[in-house]
């Protein structure tokens, strides 16, 4: 009988695809290491950032030196892109941001001249040089520690980012991937020390940001043009957030008004105070500052209660106290404050109840505690922390004060409040030090006691089974059975072995 190709490929492939859904189930909501780049010690990986469903990051696996390595969460798909500096010592490269399909990077591309600007679209090939900005050795300004521009960003198409060049000092570049692409955007501050720019952020189709252009810091706003880089203000910005097109920012220590919560108008244009929340000289100082549903919600000082979450729609009328969840004047606010799918997540802490995990509709009766999360004993800086956003829920990392410092997740409620996996049980840190979100698949840094600091991935994704036609399922049938007797017989030859 004549075997119909079409049907038979159609069969085959079904079932390969009905295997590896099967196969992806083995993983399904549990953190896997996704490859031992360093049998022999730890790969020790930093500076995660995602391209698409792609995580590029530093890594060492114990030969090559710290060089560019990628990931799709997959052995296979996790290797070294490029080796920059053949043998032990390695590029060192800081990860920055993908722009256009390309991950731009600096690296220390010879040990010799310093931290260079460099893109990769992933492959070996398309892995290159761009230009060195910061020529010479780098001299990081007072209160900056280790290698990286201070601030980077995205703008039509261009890779923004500041950089310490001769003769300009500090200033803001940009860069499409090509030599005659990357040039400085605008010489703020002329001189050695440059403007200093910081709190890069997008606001509309602009970037609103802090500069100093001698005659102290202001508000700063660019198109990515010469012509379109220039002054809003010399109010000094903090923490700029971009709400509805505006710009809030906390505001520098005024005279009259003290550290208080500004904003721009809709066109980024013409900065002006919101309201004086601790009136007179006195700051409120803003902080924590989240977008959600269209306001602005934060942690701001008051007097009579406290610093506590506030809520503003960019007027003054409409700012005003969201909850005072610690009646009068002590403190109540909260930190790590997260925008969830239109739900903020955020964390407190009572020296006798400990850690606790909160959520909040953007209403004084919407805002409710989840859950206690841990001890005082197992709560610092840095616990809970890494709020990151994925698919509805939240995860981070937290120590429960039992099993140590592990992944969380939660779904806004108490009993959807939970540790992933103890991924290190002999140890009171097993997870993580960085949390990465790419497009379902989580990418994490962890240990767990049998290999040192790795790669680890969780794919959050639904495994979706796909449907499998009656030859398929024959298909199926044979090849599990098939392997079933492989194994009897390889049991059947060990024990006559023996």
């Amino acid at each position: 009988m004549k075997r119909n190709p079409s049907v038979f490929s159609f069969t085959c492939l079904t079932s390969a695809a009905a295997l590896a859904a099967l196969c992806a189930l083995a993983h399904a909501g549990e953190p896997y290491l996704v490859k031992d780049i360093n049998p022999t010690g730890p790969s020790m990986p930093v500076s995660l950032r995602l391209m698409g469903n792609k995580v590029f990051f530093n890594a060492t696996d114990g030969v090559n030196g710290q060089e560019l390595w990628v990931s799709n969460g997959t052995e296979q798909g996790t290797y070294m892109v490029k080796d920059i500096v053949p043998g032990a010592d390695g590029c060192e490269p800081v990860v920055e941001r993908s722009v256009n399909g390309k991950m731009f990077f600096q690296a220390n591309g010879d040990n010799v001249d310093g931290l260079d600007l460099w893109a990769s679209d992933g492959s070996w090939a398309g892995t290159y040089r761009i230009k060195d900005t910061t020529p010479g050795e780098q001299n990081l300004p007072p209160g900056i520690c280790g290698y990286g521009w201070l601030e980077t960003a995205s703008l039509n198409g261009f890779f923004l980012y500041v950089a310490d060049y001769p003769a300009l000092g500090y200033e803001l570049w940009k860069s499409d991937g090509t030599v005659n692409g990357t040039t400085y955007v605008k010489n703020i501050r002329p001189g050695s020390e440059g403007g200093n720019p910081g709190y890069l952020t997008n606001v509309g189709s602009v970037l609103v940001f802090s500069a100093n252009d001698g005659s102290g810091y202001g508000v700063w706003r660019t198109d990515g043009t010469s012509g379109g880089t220039y002054k809003l203000s010399d109010t000094t910005p903090y923490d700029i957030v971009a709400v509805n097109g505006m710009a809030f920012f906390s505001a520098g220590y005024l005279p009259e008004q003290g550290g208080e919560l500004w904003i721009t108008d809709p066109t980024g244009l013409n900065p002006h105070m919101v309201k004086d929340i601790n009136p007179g000289p006195n700051p409120s100082t803003p902080n924590w500052m989240t977008e959600l549903n269209g306001f602005l919600i934060f942690n701001a000082y008051e007097p009579n209660t406290g610093r506590e979450l506030w809520i503003s729609d960019g007027t003054e009328q409409g700012t005003v106290l969201l909850l005072d969840r610690n009646p009068g004047p002590a403190h109540g606010g909260g930190e790590n404050l997260t925008n969830v799918n239109g739900s903020l997540f955020f964390s407190t802490y009572d020296p006798i109840e400990g850690s606790a995990l909160w959520t909040s509709d953007g209403t004084a009766v919407g805002t409710v505690k989840v859950t206690v999360l841990g001890p005082p004993s197992a709560s610092h800086n840095e616990v809970p922390g890494f709020f990151t956003p994925v698919n509805g829920k939240l995860y981070f990392r937290n120590d429960d004060g039992i099993h140590g410092i592990e992944l969380w997740v939660s779904d806004g409620t108490a009993v959807g409040t939970y540790m992933v996996a103890d991924i290190n049980p002999d140890s009171e840190f097993g997870c993580c030090d960085e949390i990465k979100n790419g497009n379902g698949v989580l990418f994490l840094v962890a240990s767990d006691g049998v290999t040192a600091s790795e790669l680890w991935a969780l794919d959050t994704r639904e495994i979706q089974i796909p449907t499998v036609s009656p030859r398929g399922l024959v298909l199926m049938a044979l090849l599990l059975g098939g392997a079933g007797l492989l194994v009897m017989r390889r049991r059947r030859c060990y024990r006559r072995t023996f």
